[in-house]
């Protein structure tokens, strides 16, 4: 088989080699014109995985299949001893095939993480984003209350003449803007790189990794995780 598909190569023909046979496998490793491409096995259940590999040598698995289907094992035995080296370089070929499934495995339990990881990135951006909407209805709701309740004061401030009651109101208004002042205090100022703040909403604290003065914003770093959260979500207060 090689001699004629070498023939066959040198004449400037594809071929298309379908075999069992480990030599003709090797064959096809030495050659950097060929190359070969194992069917995908699973030797658990001795089934097709249905998938290939380029540029790996793929397994036959007949004695431990012949093994499964009860075959006598003087057989076996006798079968092993003619094919002689070929065994060797099967077993070699089986032992490569285990250790890129468990490649395969590991490869597709990080990509399961990284999935995972965004899908939590994705739901911390929501929080924050639902926080800031309670947050800003909140205060519309109280700025228009606080506003209303200031004006009714004012519109009798102006119908009163007497001094007392003028300084009544007045303190009135002191102390609804006091405690205006004190529920929605200004921003705070931006933090330091460093810092540990804590975020309410979120229930966890993080390290200020670095932050954009201009929009409000700080990059933290949560448990290993980088997201952006405004000023305005952050305190140095952890809540019990």
């Amino acid at each position: 088989m090689i001699s004629y598909a070498e023939e066959l190569i040198e004449k400037g023909n594809y071929v298309l080699l379908t075999t069992h046979s480990p030599e003709v496998m090797a064959w096809g490793e030495e050659r950097e014109e060929v190359f070969n491409y194992g069917m995908g096995w699973d030797p658990e259940t001795f089934t097709p995985t249905y998938t290939g590999r380029k540029g790996v040598i793929g397994i036959s698995a007949s004695f431990p299949l012949a093994e499964r289907l009860e075959f006598p094992l003087t057989v076996i035995e006798k079968a092993k001893k003619r094919a002689g080296k070929s065994v060797e370089l099967q077993l070699l070929y089986e032992k490569l095939e285990r250790k890129l499934d468990e490649v395969e495995k590991l490869k597709f339990s990080l990509l399961e993480r990284e999935k995972e990881v965004e899908r939590k990135e994705q739901e911390i951006e929501r929080k924050i984003e639902i926080e800031l909407k309670k947050i800003r209805a909140r205060i519309k709701e109280e700025a228009r209350r606080t506003k209303e309740i200031l004006r009714n004061i004012l519109e009798t401030a102006k119908k009163e003449t007497s001094v007392e009651k003028i300084k009544t109101f007045i303190q009135k208004v002191e102390k609804i803007s006091e405690e205006y002042e004190e529920r929605y205090p200004p921003l705070p100022g931006p933090p330091s790189k460093g810092d540990v703040v804590y975020i309410p909403f979120l229930k966890k604290k993080g390290v200020v990794v670095d932050y954009n003065e201009k929009k409000e914003i700080a990059e933290l770093d949560i448990e290993g995780k980088k997201i952006f959260v405004p000023f305005s979500l952050l305190t140095n207060k952890i809540e019990g």
